[in-house]
């Protein structure tokens, strides 16, 4: 038989306290007695300041201070030098503009504004400032030389991109400067878009871009009264249009004896883009890449046609005046698994 030793407590009875508990200090032979206190209910914690608020009450911010001699800084210099300087520290005559919509949303139903952004080019064409050299789906180049940009991983600002950051005054002041020394390669399928963002938030820009280039797969680029019309209608003064595009429709021209008189009268849009004014520039520039079978040799096949502006020529002449450029060319870059090769998967 056992015995349960706790006395028993009735409900309208309180336990009585605990005796104090002897302890003996550490090292000091002394004992100290802890009286025995009824339970308490914990008190809320705080909540520690972070890092940030500790370096930010332990360096606070720098008041600004008027300069002994304005004129020594960059804002005092006349507008002339500034834009010398900008010249100067500008990377590229083309940029590439970047549309962002609807990224990483949470609701599905949430809708953001559109907004565009735009990044220097790495390489711009030797023989026609208005082509990239290296665009995101040319295997002809490097990895790190292609013109390639992931909307999640942007690359950093430096350059001028960082200079222009530095201050909304020059951020405004070198605006004007980039559109009208520089070409804005927008893809076809987000241009009367990109059209509609600049009526809405700055239709004086429309006037100061000179240049414009088609970047993206020709199955975007619709028919003369669909695409180029608007750019001449919207950018009153364009100087220069040029289309850079993936296309399929010669796949089974560039592995045999091709020649230009057969490319030109085969192909649509050569003959949509030569109706365009001759005193405006003109570029036209289509790759292609397709491997139909293992035994046959990984290439891309490049071409190009070009027309300098004439200012004594108000009509447009079909086929008057291009130059015009076949090549096939091996791969630099042709490992399976190379990244401008995602690019071609929904060219078909």
């Amino acid at each position: 038989m056992t015995y349960n030793m706790r006395p028993r407590v009735h409900k309208h009875e309180t336990p009585s306290p605990r005796p104090a508990i002897a302890s003996r200090g550490k090292g000091k032979g002394k004992e100290k007695t802890k009286a025995a206190t009824p339970h308490k209910p914990k008190r809320g914690t705080r909540k520690k300041k972070g890092i940030s608020a500790q370096k930010a009450e332990s360096h606070p911010a720098a008041s600004w201070t008027q300069p002994k001699n304005p004129q020594a800084t960059f804002l005092g210099l006349p507008a002339e030098l500034r834009l010398q300087i900008y010249s100067y520290v500008f990377e590229s005559p083309l940029i590439h503009v970047h549309c962002h919509e609807d990224e990483d949303l949470r609701d599905p139903e949430e809708t953001l504004p559109t907004r565009f952004t735009w990044t220097a080019c790495r390489a711009v064409n030797p023989q026609c400032s208005l082509l990239c050299a290296n665009p995101k789906w040319s295997g002809l180049c490097k990895e790190e030389e292609r013109c390639s940009y992931i909307i999640k991983f942007p690359p950093p600002l430096l350059g001028f991109a960082a200079l222009r950051w530095t201050s909304k005054f020059i951020q405004y002041e070198s605006q004007e400067f980039i559109l009208k020394s520089s070409t804005i390669a927008v893809d076809p399928a987000k241009i009367e878009e990109f059209i509609r963002f600049l009526k809405k938030r700055a239709p004086s820009q429309l006037q100061h871009i000179r240049h414009i280039n088609l970047f993206g797969t020709q199955e975007r680029i619709g028919l003369y009264g669909f695409t180029f019309q608007p750019l001449q209608r919207n950018f009153p003064n364009l100087k220069g249009i040029a289309c850079q595009l993936q296309s399929s429709s010669w796949d089974a021209l560039a592995y045999k004896n091709t020649t230009l008189d057969n490319l030109g009268q085969n192909w649509g849009i050569l003959q949509e883009i030569s109706r365009i004014c001759p005193s405006t520039t003109v570029a036209l520039e289509a790759w292609m890449y397709k491997k139909p079978y293992p035994s046959d040799e990984d290439i891309q096949t490049r071409f190009r046609c070009m027309r300098e502006a004439n200012l004594n020529k108000l009509e447009s002449t079909r086929g008057n005046g291009f130059e015009m450029e076949f090549v096939q060319l091996p791969l630099v870059a042709w490992k399976p698994r190379a990244f401008w090769r995602r690019w071609w998967h929904h060219v078909k």
